[in-house]
């Protein structure tokens, strides 16, 4: 028979036990708190350094180019007389790689992509050539796969340890965004017709589409029976896939020419559906003006306005009278217009421009950065 007072003791114990464990990982969280930055790049005399939300210098201007932090470092370029050195720092100007050129790449899931001779391959943090360049294109890594065109011209996926997981079977293929990827044949005429793929390469989506935008919130838009003419799509009929509902909904009310482009960033972030609503173009009038479409094909702010920017931190910027500012997703106006121009907001800043100079907002659309420096880009989070 067991003794009372031992499970008493014993359950004293073991509630001191829990709250030591919960009382040392809030120690740990805050000591990791409060060794993450949040840093954007910032241009001052010709220059670029990096800043934090205070608008003080953390690592000065030093560099000709810099890119935003990811993965905890950042892609720069120093030229000292007449040498050139370009890789990766980290928070604490460290130089983390170097390169033989600026490569306009970041770190993905702690790969980064490199081209030599003609051929593409990736490297660790440390600069280690862990996949050999042998690839014609690849994309970053993405949910553990990175989509990769075989010297054969056809594209399948490949892991981090370069194990192949999709053979090569596609005429192009775009990266996977949750369990879905974007893949096309090639048609007789050259033409592309795209379809959906899963996690294993089996074809969710059939190949009927001139043109499915990125994925995101499980849902895309999808043209069909349009025409593909210098990075746009005329005619057809678009639609929004619900992979979720597995549902294809076409839409009517929406214009014959929308501008895409799956690798660019200014139209791919355009169409992505953010809390259930995305930007999308309809026809007014005989103009093509950006309305917010919800998943239900109805518009929550009809086609009003000519520039518009992504949808980020349930805030969007929008463009009146020659200024912007930014509604909600419900189309209230929160930061009255009022700004040059603006950026998208991440880390709950925006950069802004006013005149040649820029500087940052916050969601009250309070200046908490002054309009001082050259150029900036955006604040990333970096430990």
């Amino acid at each position: 028979m067991i003794n009372p007072s031992f499970l008493e003791v014993n359950t004293k114990a073991y509630k001191l036990l829990l709250l030591f464990v919960f009382c040392l990982a809030l120690t740990l969280k805050g000591q990791d708190d409060q060794q993450a930055l949040l840093l954007a790049p910032a241009k001052s005399g010709g220059v670029w350094g990096f800043i934090n939300p205070s608008g003080s210098w953390v690592i000065a201007p030093q560099y000709g180019e810099a890119n935003n932090f990811h993965d905890n470092v950042a892609e720069v370029v120093q030229y000292t007389n007449d040498d050139i050195k370009n890789g990766f720092i980290d928070k604490n100007n460290n130089w983390v790689i170097q390169l033989p050129e600026f490569n306009f790449s970041h770190f993905s899931e702690g790969r980064l992509a490199f081209l030599e001779n003609g051929l593409y391959g990736f490297m660790d943090s440390v600069g280690k050539k862990v996949i050999p360049a042998q690839f014609r294109f690849c994309s970053n890594f993405e949910n553990g796969k990175a989509m990769v065109v075989f010297k054969s011209g056809k594209a399948g996926y490949i892991n981090r340890e370069k194990k192949l997981l999709i053979s090569p079977r596609w005429d192009t293929a775009f990266n996977f965004q949750g369990n879905f990827a974007i893949t096309g044949k090639r048609t007789p005429d050259g033409k592309f017709l795209y379809g959906v793929i899963d996690n294993t390469g089996n074809t969710l989506v059939p190949y009927q589409y001139s043109w499915i935008t990125n994925f995101s919130e499980e849902k895309a838009f999808a043209n069909q029976g349009g025409v593909y003419e210098n990075g746009r799509i005329n005619g057809g009929t678009w639609m929004i896939i619900n992979m979720k509902d597995q549902a294809v909904l076409p839409l009517k009310d929406t214009t014959l020419i929308v501008e895409i482009d799956n690798y660019d960033e200014a139209y791919s972030n355009l169409l992505k559906f953010r809390n259930d609503v995305a930007w999308f173009p309809g026809r007014v009038n005989g103009e093509i003006l950006y309305g917010l479409i919800n998943t239900s094909g109805k518009w929550v702010v009809r086609p009003t306005y000519k520039v518009v920017n992504k949808i980020n931190e349930g805030l969007t910027a929008i463009f009146i009278n020659g200024r912007m500012g930014f509604i909600d997703l419900k189309g209230k106006e929160i930061i009255p217009c009022k700004f040059e121009s603006t950026g998208a907001f991440h880390n709950n800043l925006a950069w802004f421009k006013e005149g040649k100079k820029y500087g940052f907002i916050n969601k009250n659309g309070e200046v908490v950065i002054p309009a001082k420096f050259e150029d900036v880009r955006d604040f990333m989070l970096v430990k």
